[in-house]
């Protein structure tokens, strides 16, 4: 077995942060931030409890996560939310209400 090269797991190490940072930054609504976050600049907000953020559908949440106002939805950070295609999901996920599929 071929073990990976150090500048490999470097260059996985300055990327992990970025991916985890991504999930974690949302566009503020008319100036609003959601619950848990704070304004980052430039229209956004950063996750300040380590939780994710996905929109809310028509003021409904998906579940496994809970209202954080300013239109969005509170994820334990660690679950990935996608939209659902008019109430299928992909392969691998299940149905979590409020037009979402739920994978961790």
């Amino acid at each position: 077995m071929k073990l990976p090269t150090l500048a490999w797991i470097a260059a996985l190490l300055v990327a992990l942060p970025l991916v985890a940072q991504a999930q974690t930054m949302v566009p503020s609504k008319n100036g609003s931030c959601p619950s848990g976050s704070s304004n980052a600049g430039s229209g956004y907000c950063r996750s300040t409890s380590g939780k994710g953020f996905v929109p809310s559908r028509n003021g409904s949440c998906p579940s496994g996560t809970s209202n954080a106002g300013a239109g969005y939805c509170a994820t334990d950070g660690r679950t990935t939310y996608v939209p659902s295609n008019n109430g299928s999901c992909p392969s691998g996920t299940s149905n979590a209400g409020a037009g979402y599929c739920r994978s961790r």
